[in-house]
């Protein structure tokens, strides 16, 4: 039997608590256990779990990292990208995002090959510097965010933009060190994709051209922004202005658009709204 990737599923309802006995016994010839193939992780679960034990104030102590970071290592496919799940062939920018967001939260990134990542992320990029869900699909501003926020966490030359790097003569670069340098950036053009986002705001903002704003874009879109340096050149006071008016005056809560029913989206409105105010400066990444 193939080894159960470890990490969190969605609920305790959903296979069998992970018991680093078995998972060893699963990793050798003993078809005894009480596990089966389904009893795997999910790596949003996974993502979200660390993430709220975060904020919760937990140290990690108690999380099995080392097997978190192998189940990784076998997610990634071939093109760099990840499945949630190994019942589940579905790669794309989300699962990539949630697996750079588990290796900076564990401090270990060897579960990840980052230049196969990088290369991933480039065949996303569209003509208008935006980032696809999987390449050769339109831009959309939530993986916009989840390919920002990866290169973001990566950091170093991840962050780069391609367009605008120049060879480092003062350091003795040559023309070969320069080109691996620049194959190792994240960004075909950083400024394409901030002026992307930009014109995404008509009041609050919109996921993807021609479509109708939407509240959850103020936080994918906002962040995105945030990770890039262009939340100076945004519409505070119109883009609180639409949050607001989302807001359910019997129950609160924000909706997805004005006169709908509120849904869980309060924290993505609010820690755009708080940043509108010259409140304290919210970093995206601050949570994880």
């Amino acid at each position: 039997m193939s080894e159960i990737l470890a990490g969190f599923a969605g609920g305790s309802f959903s296979g069998l608590p992970f018991c680093q006995n078995e998972q060893a016994e699963l990793s050798g010839t003993n078809s005894s256990s009480r596990l089966t193939i389904y009893d795997t992780a999910h790596i949003t679960m996974t993502y979200a779990a660390l993430v709220s034990l975060l904020i919760l104030g937990d140290d990690l102590s108690r999380v099995a990292k080392e097997p978190i970071v192998r189940a990784l290592k076998k997610l990634q496919q071939p093109n760099g990208c990840y499945i949630p799940c190994i019942t589940d062939f579905e790669p794309d920018l989300r699962f990539l995002f949630c697996a750079a967001a588990i290796s900076y939260i564990l401090d270990d990134w060897s579960g990840m090959d980052r230049e196969a990542a990088i290369r991933f992320i480039h065949e996303c990029q569209t003509y208008e510097h935006a980032f696809s869900q999987s390449p050769r699909q339109e831009a959309h501003g939530g993986t916009t965010y989840c390919a920002v926020a990866t290169l973001g966490l990566m950091g170093e030359n991840a962050c780069a933009d391609q367009k605008t790097m120049t060879r480092d003569d003062d350091a003795g670069e040559d023309d070969n060190a320069f080109q691996k340098r620049k194959q190792a950036a994240g960004y075909f053009d950083k400024e394409g994709t901030k002026r992307w986002c930009l014109n995404r705001q008509t009041t609050g903002f919109q996921g993807r051209v021609n479509k109708p704003t939407d509240t959850c874009y103020s936080f994918w879109i906002g962040g995105a922004l945030e990770i890039i340096g262009g939340m100076d050149l945004v519409n505070h006071e119109c883009n609180r202005g639409f949050l607001l008016e989302t807001q359910s005056k019997i129950i609160g809560g924000f909706s997805k658009w004005v006169d709908s029913s509120p849904e869980h989206r309060v924290q993505e409105g609010n820690l755009i709204e708080e940043k509108s105010r010259g409140g304290s400066d919210h970093h995206f990444l601050d949570i994880i």
